[in-house]
């Protein structure tokens, strides 16, 4: 076993952004392929019970004082959800109260999804 000099370790450690890199444009590439989109979240990204679903409460949709419903992306899962927000549930979201709502059942069952 031969060991390793800081030198060495340095340039190789050089290599981890590099592969993270690719790592990143691969899983990007994947999800492309299976019609799920990989963007930044500009507002609101909720945690649910389970397993998770990308989707986002947008700035634009924080602030249009509208119900909206999101869809929850299928992400790995191979199945989606939606949840309705009401305009009372994204003023409260707003003024930092977390608001819980229950997904639509697919794949036999839903989510308890938090926003704030």
């Amino acid at each position: 076993m031969t060991v390793m000099g800081r030198r060495e370790a340095l340039r190789r450690l050089g290599y981890l952004p590099a592969a993270a890199a690719l790592a990143l444009a691969m899983f990007q590439q994947a999800c492309r392929e299976n019609g799920t989109t990989v963007q930044a979240c500009d507002g609101v990204s909720p945690t649910m019970d389970l397993h998770q679903h990308p989707t986002c409460l947008t700035l634009a949709q924080e602030t249009a004082g509208v119900d909206v419903v999101l869809t929850l992306q299928s992400g790995t899962t191979g199945h989606m959800h939606t949840v309705a927000l009401t305009s009372a549930d994204i003023a409260a979201i707003q003024s930092g109260t977390p608001v819980t709502v229950t997904s639509t059942v697919s794949g036999d069952h839903s989510h308890q999804v938090t926003f704030g």
